[in-house]
């Protein structure tokens, strides 16, 4: 005899709610496989262009989808639907953003999570291998190496305007 629901013996609550649970947390650690962009957003994913522009008025969308799309460059994780640029081998990509606090509260959170619980953002945990911190900026990262399909790696490195041209300058990244 087995314990599986039925519909006269339906799941038992307490067990339903561990199911639930369990869930959110798979949700929670594989952010990447749950992206849903909407239209504006899957064009520009979908140009193959040296240059790209995202434009639209505040929270809707732009830093998400350019996170969105960072995160699968470096992991190699393309879903079925992208038709966009798809990054080989070793991948070195730059992340960029106004001043290392900024870099830190937004784009590291949205790619990395948060700094006590990596990999609740859209890098999943377990493509996560190493990090380095930011000298003088608490939990911020300096870098962050990630597992890609075939043994490859993808190392982001996050840097900040303020830091002046020569923090990008000599560096060459499939992505900025």
């Amino acid at each position: 005899m087995t314990n599986l629901p039925t519909p006269s013996r339906p799941l038992d609550a307490s067990l339903l709610k561990v199911l639930e649970l369990e869930a959110e947390t798979r949700r929670s650690q594989n952010l990447l496989k749950y992206y849903r962009p909407y239209i504006k957003q899957r064009a520009f994913h979908h140009q193959l262009v040296r240059e790209r522009l995202l434009m639209a008025g505040n929270q809707l969308g732009k830093t998400w989808a350019g996170a969105y799309e960072m995160a699968m460059h470096l992991t190699g994780l393309y879903p079925d639907w992208w038709e966009g640029e798809r990054l080989e081998g070793d991948v070195d990509i730059c992340i960029l953003g106004n001043k290392a606090e900024h870099v830190r509260d937004v784009l590291q959170a949205y790619l990395y999570g948060d700094f006590s619980d990596p990999g609740t953002g859209f890098i999943p945990r377990d493509c996560i291998i190493d990090k380095t911190c930011h000298a003088g900026v608490a939990q911020a990262l300096d870098t962050l190496t990630v597992r890609r399909p075939g043994g490859f790696r993808g190392k982001a490195f996050f840097k900040a305007y303020s830091q002046g041209v020569k923090a990008v300058q000599s560096d060459r990244f499939h992505h900025i």
